[in-house]
């Protein structure tokens, strides 16, 4: 499977274990190989520490910062084969293929539209998100001047402030102030340019993205596509969760027939799934189709989910899942844009929908009871709260013995605690006195799947065609 010998792998585990931190253990035999980690710990970390010493990773890095190589040379920094880094290379550009990339082979550089190139480093960097702002751009306090005005942009000179996810837009504001910064310049059509350049929103946008960026980029002008990329790629950023209204930039166009559409296919979706109150969810769905529409007039590149991630809410959300495909499929020929990458749209609008499936068709309600030190509990309620508000409703109890008169009259249908609570009739989680993250997310799962399980006996998804 590996199409490696015997003493190359047995090498491999032997360097692995010499690598290997007190906290974690690995167990292997002649069938397998497991590393598990004390708590608190993740093996994805030690994973990407080693990931972070890989030839490609540190070429891509290079790459970011314009700094090319030839193959000769390469190979003499890595003390590797030249034939190993050409084989290496012809792999990657398999998977670069679908960003529309390719490696060259004699000076080793990223062939391709530079937007394409911004958005594989943003993904290639978000599996290293925990090392990205420290250890690939040294910048970090320039990139933090960066992210806050950005933010005070989005809150001060739009009409109101946008809801980002707050690592992704400092992702994607470091990458593109390094190849700023190396004169990679992003191109976009001039009639692309003149139509977004043309909005209301976009010259106040401008006036303030110039300034912050001359501030931190020394003698550089920056052309009217590079405000172009900034203010369409910031949609990517947008966090679909939570109670925000603020998910789509406010751009002066008026309703046309694939907002009609984009109408239409929410109704018929919302129908098949049985939501009855159904406003946050259109809002939702409504506003990621307005943004991927205009992200993809800078690329369809945008439209883009992992595998990892199609398949993990293909197999979570299959239902969901196979109904937007459908309603994509039916719909996508009478839309303005290109679908070019239809699980990606349909992995993102089942991801956003499946939180108010579930959430609209439970109303399990959790009560929760701890006993400990001072300020033990305050801490407990915020955590559960951040790691399972979205899924039920968490009703907190401190001044009560916990009884079953007490459940009825909450009517709840769990209890979780950190204490045993004896002879109680209904299900009852016992977390840790003090929990760990993996606790918390062990947690979660039970919750979902009860939600989910309970979902699934009361309602079935309905097609209709």
């Amino acid at each position: 499977m590996l199409e490696i010998t015997k003493i190359t792998l047995n090498t491999d585990i032997d360097n692995l274990i010499n690598r290997i931190p007190d906290y974690i253990h690995l167990e292997y035999d002649a069938h397998e190989l497991k590393l598990n980690c004390d708590a608190g710990y993740l093996v994805q970390d030690f994973l990407l520490e080693v990931a972070r010493d890989n030839v490609m990773y540190n070429l891509f890095k290079n790459i970011l910062y314009n700094k090319k190589f030839k193959l000769t040379e390469i190979a003499e920094i890595y003390f590797v084969s030249e034939g190993s880094i050409r084989s290496r290379i012809e792999h990657y550009n398999q998977i670069l293929a679908r960003f529309d990339l390719k490696l060259s082979f004699y000076e080793v550089d990223l062939i391709g539209n530079e937007s394409n190139k911004r958005y594989f480093f943003n993904i290639l960097f978000t599996e290293f998100r925990q090392f990205f702002m420290a250890h690939l751009d040294p910048d970090t306090e320039e990139n933090e001047k960066l992210l806050q005005e950005m933010r005070k942009i989005l809150s001060e000179k739009q009409k109101q402030l946008l809801s980002t996810t707050y690592y992704k837009l400092a992702r994607w504001l470091s990458i593109a102030r390094i190849r700023i910064s190396n004169q990679q310049y992003v191109q976009i059509s001039a009639d692309k340019v003149e139509a977004i350049s043309k909005e209301i929103e976009f010259a106040k946008f401008e006036q303030t993205y110039r300034l912050i960026e001359n501030n931190l980029i020394e003698n550089t002008v920056l052309p009217l596509e590079e405000i172009v990329w900034a203010y369409v790629t910031i949609l990517d950023t947008v966090d679909y969760s939570g109670e925000s209204k603020n998910r789509s930039m406010h751009r002066d166009r008026p309703f046309d027939e694939t907002d009609g559409i984009f109408y239409r296919m929410i109704q018929e979706t919302a129908k098949s799934l049985q939501m009855s109150g159904y406003g946050d969810f259109h809002f939702s769905v409504f506003s990621y189709l307005k943004n991927i529409r205009d992200l993809t007039e800078l690329s369809p590149i945008y439209q883009l989910a992992t595998d990892a991630l199609v398949s993990y809410t293909f197999q979570e959300n299959i239902d969901i899942f196979e109904l937007w495909k459908q309603k994509i499929l039916e719909y996508k020929d009478q839309l303005s844009f290109e679908i070019k990458f239809i699980d990606g749209i349909v992995t993102h609008l089942t991801l956003i929908t499946s939180r108010f499936v579930y959430f609209s068709r439970t109303n399990k309600k959790v009560v929760c009871s701890f006993s400990g030190e001072t300020g033990l509990s305050n801490l407990l309620e915020t955590k559960l709260t951040d790691y399972l508000g979205d899924l039920v409703e968490l009703i907190f109890i401190s001044t009560h013995e916990i009884t079953d008169k007490l459940l009825v009259r909450y009517r709840a249908d769990m209890i979780i605690s950190n204490y045993p609570i004896r002879n109680c009739a209904i299900l009852n989680y016992r977390i840790p006195y003090i929990p760990q993250s993996k606790d918390y997310e062990e947690l979660r799962k039970h919750i979902y799947d009860e939600v989910k399980e309970n979902t699934s006996r009361s309602k079935g998804i309905q097609q209709h065609y």
